[in-house]
């Protein structure tokens, strides 16, 4: 079962980086502009088959499987973390 204080970290979570925006671009390049800090750039590079994202913003990324995506929105798989509730990240289109 999931605690209270599970359900309160995943949602301050999902608040604290609802705000970010990440900015894709064409040539690889990626800047996440994070409301709560300095924005930070980095990269990001589909695999072959286009099944996987590796974004590496200031470290080596690992690729994530991506679940969906559409011309508003991408889902990619949980980050498994031991001991932690693991949840879909998802990012929508901002115009």
């Amino acid at each position: 079962a999931v605690s209270d204080q599970e359900i309160l970290n995943v949602q301050q979570f999902a608040d604290m980086y609802s705000r970010d925006v990440f900015v894709f671009q064409e040539d690889g390049q990626l800047l996440l502009n994070a409301a709560a800090g300095s924005p930070l750039s980095g990269t990001w590079e589909l695999n072959a088959d286009g099944s996987e994202l590796t974004i590496n913003l200031g470290a080596n990324g690992k690729p994530s499987k991506i679940l969906s995506i559409s011309g508003n929105k991408l889902v990619l798989e949980p980050i498994a973390k031991e001991g932690r509730l693991n949840f879909p990240r998802i990012f929508k289109r901002v115009e």
